[in-house]
């Protein structure tokens, strides 16, 4: 095994290794987890997998790695104890054994003070080689990084539906937004809907998530191929599950107990139990209101006719008609209206956001409403009730499912009633 220094680009490196990876027929990692084998012939596998199939790719690209180490930092003869270096007995060290059965041992050490270098050494050279990260990444990954994900890719632009149930939460359910191709639909800005428990759409950067958790997983563990455990991983009863329909297929995910980083997951009538990186499953903890839009009544411009909005019993009727590309003409209560002010009026009223849910009843009239007429002929209602001094609630089309805040919103009609009054 070489060991000079050669220059390139203007910088010293050493050289660790120089095998012809295709020489490499075995290679044995230790780490403080576990140690494994992979076996290089005309298949691939891991000896502890009992045959499994295994990510080739993934097998070929660490012997090609480990075959050909370099470092532009420090070589040194050794000036001292391998105990100095943490060598003396290596947690973490590869063993390579090419087809002529030469073994090539390369050992990780202590952490490097002040550095983010680790101490490296080969069989029992005397020199000391200072390396960085990627070195002991390689000889730290559990032999499940290998195994093949039996979970596959879902494209979120064919998921048509999800559900999520969370133990002592209420259903969680989003169907994708329908809209026929005739139609321009009223609102561009949401591709699916909540439909339980609330009937909002739904943001979906957050439903993204929940199907970006059980799709193309990256597994950390297999702690069982079998349910004879699974009260011990948290499957009897189950914590959570997510069911997604994409491409007219159904497949349910059940999520186990969490331990340390790991959260337990396994595919309804499926046995084999994996661990995951709980990182995927921080949205159980929400609740149903954070997966809705924000927007009390965002609305595209193009497909509205005519807006009759109702203040504190005054009534202004505004008729809007497309002139141009993102132009139109504004009428207000029958004389024109600058499409500047329009603009920014519509933007306001469209703006309003949520601030929770409301369950409660309301009396009285609503101080505020506004109706869009659509271009369809279909028509939306918005009106808001005053709850006490800080809380309003929000009914669309007569149905009350949220509150908004009335000091948020008395700012927002201020700038229209101003609007209004140029």
């Amino acid at each position: 095994i070489p060991s000079d220094n050669k220059t390139t680009d203007s910088y010293n490196y050493f050289k660790i290794t120089d095998t012809d990876p295709e020489s490499i027929k075995e290679i044995e990692i230790t780490n403080p987890d576990e140690t494994y084998t992979f076996s290089f012939g005309d298949e691939i596998y891991l000896k502890e997998l009992n045959g499994e199939k295994i990510n080739e790719d993934k097998a070929n690209r660490l012997r090609s790695e480990l075959s050909s180490l370099t470092t532009h930092d420090n070589a040194f003869e050794n000036a001292g104890s391998l105990k100095e270096y943490g060598l003396d007995f290596p947690g973490y060290y590869a063993r390579m054994t090419d087809k002529d059965g030469r073994i090539t041992v390369i050992s990780v050490g202590s952490a490097i003070p002040g550095k983010e270098k680790y101490y490296t050494r080969v069989n029992n050279e005397n020199k000391i080689y200072e390396t960085d990260y990627s070195l002991l990444e390689l000889i730290s990954r559990r032999s499940s990084f290998y195994r093949v994900s039996e979970f596959e890719t879902i494209d979120f632009s064919a998921v048509s539906e999800v559900i999520l149930e969370i133990y002592g939460k209420p259903e969680m359910k989003f169907k994708e937004i329908y809209v026929p191709d005739v139609n321009t639909p009223h609102n561009v800005f949401n591709k699916m809907e909540m439909t339980a428990p609330y009937h909002w759409p739904a943001m979906s950067e957050e439903v993204g998530k929940i199907v970006d958790s059980v799709s193309d997983i990256e597994v950390i563990s297999y702690p069982a191929d079998n349910l004879s455990e699974k009260e011990k991983y948290g499957f009897s009863p189950y914590k959570a599950a997510v069911t997604v329909i994409h491409d007219g297929k159904k497949t349910k995910f059940l999520i186990g107990k969490s331990e340390g980083d790991t959260t337990y997951l396994r595919e309804e009538g499926k046995e084999k139990i994996i661990g995951v990186s709980c990182d995927c499953f921080k949205y159980l903890e929400l609740e149903p209101f954070n997966f809705v839009s924000g927007f009390a009544f965002l609305k595209n411009i193009d497909t509205v006719k005519n807006i009759s909005y109702n203040h504190n019993n005054k009534l202004t009727v505004f008729k809007i008609k497309k002139s141009g590309e993102e132009q139109y003409d504004v009428k207000m209560n029958g004389k024109i209206m600058s499409y500047n002010d329009f603009q920014e009026l519509y933007t306001e009223l469209i703006s309003i956001m949520l601030d929770g849910p409301y369950e409660g009843a309301v009396s009285g009239e609503p101080f505020l409403s506004y109706t869009f007429e659509y271009n369809d002929k279909t028509y939306e209602t918005a009106e808001y009730y005053k709850i006490d001094e800080r809380r309003a609630a929000f009914s669309l089309d007569g149905v009350i499912q949220f509150y908004v805040s009335i000091p948020t919103l008395e700012e927002k009609l201020k700038i229209i009633d101003g609007l209004m009054n140029n």
